[in-house]
């Protein structure tokens, strides 16, 4: 039975939040010789990732909106990782020929500038009841003020009991505009 993606991406970020504290924050001062351990190494770090990796692929979404929310975040954030997690498993495969595996690059999706400073979803259109194509606007912005909006149009499908991301289609107009 899957878990419900907020529950353990709420989990995986307590862990890493309390792994780097609790690596970082003690004081060689504090320890003698005998008390200090090594820092996590490299291989370490790459299997953790694996293992975030692994849960994240069992995780889903309950509705074609939540899945385009999640995605507009990624986008909105630069997280590719919102975006993987609410893909299917062709797209997750594009995105890792894209991207490269988990632990061994850094799914940052975008630059510092320009970045989005409002994003909607502004068409919902229910083909079928395994299907939906909602587009998703992003407003951006940079130093020298705003840019033209631009648009993904997500083709979202239910797998099992979940929905997924089947493609995207990148544009700067809508259609209809």
């Amino acid at each position: 039975m899957k878990t419900s993606f907020k529950s353990v991406l709420s989990i995986m970020i307590s862990i890493i939040v309390i792994t780097y504290i609790t690596s970082y924050t003690t004081s060689s001062r504090d320890l003698n010789a005998e008390q200090m351990e090594e820092p996590v190494n490299y291989q370490q770090l790459k299997g953790q990732v694996d293992y975030f990796k692994q849960a994240i692929d069992e995780l889903g979404v309950t509705s074609p909106l939540e899945a385009a929310n999640l995605w507009a975040k990624g986008e909105e954030t630069r997280n590719g990782v919102y975006q993987y997690s609410v893909s299917c498993n062709e797209l997750k495969s594009k995105m890792i020929e894209k991207w490269g595996n988990a632990d061994e690059s850094y799914w940052n999706i975008g630059a510092s500038s320009p970045w989005i400073n409002k994003c909607e979803i502004v068409e919902n259109n229910k083909i079928n009841s395994t299907t939906h194509e909602i587009t998703i606007k992003y407003h951006w912005s940079f130093s020298g003020g705003d840019l033209e909006p631009t648009f993904d149009i997500l083709t979202i499908i239910k797998n099992n009991d979940y929905w997924c991301v089947k493609d995207v289609k990148e544009t700067k107009q809508r259609h209809g505009l």
